[in-house]
């Protein structure tokens, strides 16, 4: 017997959130950061809201998975003080899985994993290998056709506009984050002075 699920959204487009977190090791003295960009979906006006799912998937007695796979996905990259003083940016790029994955929702996310992987070598193949975090997540979030991204505010614009994000082309996402990682390597080099 076939159960009908929730009403599906498709209409709401997908956007990259950008997020960086800085983090200090007592263990190793270390300073380091931590880039993490997640799927989000954008609501008609501009605000930012949950993601469209599909259909959902049946999970068992009257359970559903109803948010879209794109929400298991996350784009990371960390760097640290070592490497910002010898210049050297972020590292450890990846695109993977957060969250739970189930029996059910295991094959339908490592066939997506798959294609963005070939996209993203096709892009690499005729672009050549990224040599940012930057832009390695621009191709990865391009691989998903997603085309819009919501950065981070400074402080001064929050407190001026009163918001918190600004919604940017991907292309300007690539660019955020590297001038993340470029400040941080200031900073670091700064200090080692």
């Amino acid at each position: 017997m076939t159960r009908k699920g929730p009403e599906t959204r498709k209409d709401t487009a997908v956007a990259a959130r950008l997020e960086v977190e800085r983090n200090a090791s007592s263990w190793a003295n270390e300073v380091y950061m931590t880039f993490t960009v997640t799927l989000t979906g954008i609501e008609p006006d501009g605000r930012m809201g949950t993601l469209p799912y599909d259909d959902p998937v049946y999970t068992g007695p009257d359970a559903y998975i109803t948010r879209d796979l794109y929400s298991y996905l996350r784009v990371t990259a960390q760097t640290d003080r070592t490497h910002a003083q010898e210049g050297r940016g972020a590292y450890a790029w990846n695109v993977g899985l957060y969250g739970t994955v189930t029996s059910r929702t295991a094959g339908p996310l490592y066939r997506l994993l798959e294609r963005v992987d070939r996209r993203v070598a096709k892009v690499n193949g005729l672009a050549g290998e990224p040599v940012t975090f930057g832009q390695y997540a621009t191709r990865v979030l391009t691989a998903l056709g997603v085309e819009a991204a919501y950065i981070p505010l400074s402080e001064a614009a929050r407190e001026r506009t009163g918001r918190i994000w600004r919604l940017e082309p991907v292309a300007e996402a690539g660019r955020w984050l590297d001038d993340q990682d470029r400040a941080f390597q200031r900073e670091a080099k700064g200090e080692a002075a």
